[in-house]
């Protein structure tokens, strides 16, 4: 067997996928932010990466026209931009200098190609596994692409007091049963340990089996137990995603939302959290906001010199209702002195200073 390499996912291309008519790219840095107005594409991205994921860990890349199990719905026609001439949907997946082609998906699957750049891989084998899949040519080169992927959905409503195996929606069970098996090392519960203490969620945490088919998460805050139920909506938010933090080393993390239900404080702190992850443990992060909180931090963060200009990508994507913008998002970047350079529409980091300018600007009105 030749040498082995071992890539993680570096580029994501669209093309008439959902609001995506024309085709698009996304370079993917350690942190990526995906940000905009509502409908605008941004979960469509982290979308079609889940469906790769799903068809690798299924055994079967040929199923990346699976749609249903990750919310898209049975109807193919509902994945399609409704705006498109073309009657197929194509995806791309790059590692580095490689990249995975799904050409002319349909409900009968895709044309599917392997390339290192521009030319084409002949594979012996092909092993796709839960986190990776393994290409053998035929020269005996091992090629292992790195798939350790993990997406987290926003917390709403409220929490259970015991959290039940067979319900594999709820964020905290998908990884309750992987976390209680890892083995964490003192690397990763110093680091569980700091951020449960700076963002002021307990001191100490405790997960137990109730039965045969649950678990209760306990929390002790200044002597104090609490069951997690009892506990606000932000810890809530905050606790799974940590947790998923801990216990992957390497990994790819979406999140959506990451900010619903957090002070703009915490929102903020989440800026450090991805860059502390990226640098002990290399975990990379992909995620849709409207926190204009974080976007700042990271600006501050890359100034300082925590975080380099390169390890952070940030995509403003416009408005849905523009069926006419051929690209429907715009990269923007932090330079070495924190400045954001890049254009974006009014409504984002512009709307507290136009509501004070609004409020400077009101009359109060007289009393008659």
């Amino acid at each position: 067997m030749g040498a082995s390499k071992k890539l993680r996912l570096s580029k994501v291309t669209l093309e008439n996928f959902r609001i995506f008519e024309h085709e698009e790219s996304f370079d993917l840095a350690p942190i990526t932010l995906l940000i905009g107005p509502n409908n605008s594409g941004k979960s469509s991205v982290l979308k079609a990466i889940r469906l790769f994921k799903q068809a690798a860990a299924n055994n079967s890349l040929y199923g990346i026209s699976n749609f249903n199990k990750i919310g898209l719905g049975s109807n193919f026609e509902d994945v399609q931009n409704e705006y498109s001439n073309n009657k197929f949907i194509n995806l791309s997946f790059s590692f580095a200098n490689y990249s995975f082609d799904f050409r002319e998906i349909s409900p009968m699957g895709a044309r599917q190609t392997i390339k290192e750049g521009e030319e084409l891989i002949i594979a012996r084998s092909v092993i796709t596994k839960k986190e990776s899949i393994q290409i053998v040519d035929l020269e005996d080169k091992e090629i292992i692409f790195d798939l350790g992927v993990h997406y987290l959905a926003p917390v709403r409503g409220n929490v259970a007091r015991e959290l039940h195996t067979f319900e594999i929606q709820d964020p905290f069970t998908r990884i309750l049963e992987t976390f209680t098996k890892a083995h964490l090392s003192p690397e990763n519960i110093d680091y569980l340990k700091k951020w449960f203490l700076d963002f002021g969620i307990a001191d100490s945490i405790d997960i137990h089996a109730v039965g045969k088919y649950a678990s209760a998460i306990e929390l002790t805050k200044h002597g104090k137990t609490f069951n997690l139920a009892q506990m606000g909506s932000g810890t809530a938010q905050l606790l799974p995603m940590l947790m998923q933090t801990a216990i992957g080393k390497g990994d790819l993390i979406l999140l959506e939302e990451p900010d619903n239900n957090l002070h703009p404080n915490y929102q903020a702190l989440l800026a450090d959290v991805f860059a502390d992850a990226y640098h002990q443990f290399n975990t990379h992060f992909i995620v849709e906001t409207h926190s204009e909180y974080l976007l700042r931090k990271l600006q501050v963060l890359v100034k300082r010199g925590t975080l380099n200009p390169s390890d952070v990508a940030i995509y403003y994507f416009k408005d849905g209702n523009n069926i006419d913008a051929a690209q429907r998002a715009t990269k923007l970047t932090i330079d070495e002195n924190g400045e954001l350079n890049g254009k974006m529409n009014k409504g984002f980091m512009d709307e507290a200073d136009s509501l004070t300018w609004e409020l400077l600007r009101t009359n109060k009105p007289s009393k008659h």
